[in-house]
């Protein structure tokens, strides 16, 4: 049996990414920037918003957050690994470390910029107490937080699901990575702004 590469160990491939059909490619450092808008840096003197869109699976957030949230920086991981694969069609050996360095630098930077943000989870157990931080941490910062609760009857939200192209990546599997990336951000500003007094 062969030990993980460090790769493996330090940039784990998630169960829902797609098979490697590609070699290892360098990791553009600016990717993130595509997701990044004029749109979302608020008005001169305005607090930026964070608003976590929260609900069971296949419920509509992410059609919500496409609808009425298109000035807000999606910290989606689904969005970051479609981006780097081109819609699960080219998917490099090194893929892990793609997405996570990706996701942590499109964190990074909004947070940094002040811009606003939308996050979409599912409120599982092992999510409430991250959310909980993510919050109290996100208003340490400066942001204003609002949490929009979206609900579906289970039967639609099941036949949504079954539905769904594998493109379209519930936030089931990517909430916990994207509040994730958004924590590390804030300790580290937090951690800095610290040092600065």
């Amino acid at each position: 049996m062969t030990s993980p590469t460090l790769e493996s160990r330090m940039y784990p491939r998630r169960t829902w990414f797609g098979q490697v059909n590609a070699p290892m490619t360098p990791i553009d450092s600016e990717f993130h920037r595509r997701f990044l808008t004029d749109a979302s840096r608020p008005s001169e003197g305005d607090k930026p918003t964070a608003v976590l869109l929260a609900g069971a699976i296949a419920c509509g957030k992410t059609t919500y957050r496409r609808e009425h949230l298109t000035s807000h920086v999606a910290i989606d991981p689904g969005d970051v690994y479609n981006a780097i694969t081109q819609e699960d069609k080219t998917i490099p050996a090194n893929i892990g470390e793609w997405y996570v360095r990706v996701g942590r630098a499109l964190a990074a930077e909004a947070l940094r910029e002040r811009r606003t943000i939308v996050v979409e989870v599912v409120p599982t157990d092992d999510l409430i107490r991250p959310l909980e931080r993510l919050i109290d941490g996100l208003k340490q910062i400066g942001y204003t937080t609002s949490l929009v609760g979206l609900d579906v009857d289970p039967e639609t939200g099941v036949k949504r699901n079954r539905s769904r192209s594998p493109q379209n990546i519930s936030a089931y599997h990517t909430g916990a990575d994207a509040v994730g990336w958004l924590l590390e951000e804030i300790a580290r500003i937090l951690a800095n702004d610290e040092e600065a007094h």
